[in-house]
């Protein structure tokens, strides 16, 4: 198991661990839903893993669920999973409650007339090598996006107009 440091940029969650174990994943589309010891895969079967992942957050199966299409790598589903218990539980620390979060190590190929919006959340990865960027990508269903704009502004910072 490698055990690195993230920073989730603009969330003001400071550096968070995360583990990212072996993990083997199916070559067909699925989630990973965030248990304990280890999180659970859940095929997805012939529908989209974005929708199945937002499916079973809303029915409370976990407070977080990563999509993780065909194909996609174990290591950035495991980032995903990572990114997305940082931000509950900030979230949950806030105020605003156990609120499902729905994460996404690829870019997921949904667009906002299925009714979401993808929130990329740039994360820099302290690793041995060296730091490595990448983007774990949220998915908020549109009538949820608004609420949470609050919650996502870095602390103390305020939209300015260029």
């Amino acid at each position: 198991m490698t055990v690195v440091t993230v920073d989730v940029e603009g969330s003001g969650l400071g550096s968070v661990r995360v583990v990212l174990g072996p993990v083997a994943l199916p070559r067909k589309a699925g989630v990973l839903l965030d248990a304990e010891p280890w999180p659970d895969w859940v095929p997805a079967g012939v529908y989209p893993a974005h929708a199945v992942a937002g499916r079973l957050a809303r029915a409370g199966r976990s407070v977080v669920a990563v999509a993780c299409p065909a194909l996609v790598s174990p290591a950035r589903s495991m980032l995903a999973l990572g990114v997305g218990r940082a931000l509950a539980d900030r979230r949950a620390a806030d105020g605003a409650g156990p609120a499902p979060v729905v994460v996404c190590g690829v870019r997921p190929h949904c667009a906002w007339h299925v009714g979401v919006v993808i929130l990329p959340h740039p994360v820099t990865i302290h690793a041995p090598g060296g730091p490595q960027y990448r983007v774990v990508w949220e998915i908020l269903d549109c009538d949820r996006a608004p609420d949470w704009a609050a919650v996502l502004r870095p602390a103390g910072v305020w939209p300015v107009a260029a």
